[in-house]
């Protein structure tokens, strides 16, 4: 178990050291925070933390998203959005993270190229196949090439 940890997180160093320069959607939780560190590691001055305020987003994760973000000297953009405003998610539909991520992105994707960031990284976990509230490994893909 622990190789495979090591060989994973070795695969995760030589796919970031390829690309120039990444922005992070950043939310604070473990799994973005790991992603970004890593990132920072590897790329430096080339990364760029993206946390997206709403109304959903608790304030104590934004300002452990801010605070973090100075502790490891690394640049951080807040931006807002407000979910009400997504087409169809206030119908609460069995997709509706699959809409929010979907806006998400995009507003993710502008500020990256606005700054001149080459690719996005976004954390997914998908040790559950099901899907959760209409995100898949496919609506994830999905994402992506829609945003790029």
């Amino acid at each position: 178990m622990q190789d495979e940890l090591h060989n994973k997180l070795a695969h995760l160093k030589e796919y970031i050291k390829e690309l120039d320069s990444v922005a992070i959607a950043f939310s604070s939780g473990v799994d973005s925070t790991f992603l970004l560190k890593v990132a920072h590691e590897i790329l430096g001055d080339n990364v760029m933390a993206i946390t997206v305020q709403s109304g959903s987003f608790p304030k104590r994760e934004l300002n452990e998203a801010i605070a973090f973000c100075k502790k490891e000297d690394i640049r951080h953009k807040v931006c807002q959005v407000d979910e009400m405003k997504i087409e169809g998610f206030s119908q609460n539909p069995p997709n509706r993270c699959y809409l929010c991520k979907h806006a998400l992105f995009e507003k993710i994707g502008a500020i990256a190229k606005k700054n001149e960031i080459a690719s996005i990284l976004i954390e997914v976990n998908m040790a559950n196949e099901e899907s959760k509230f209409g995100i898949t490994s496919e609506t994830t893909e999905q994402l992506v090439r829609e945003i790029s």
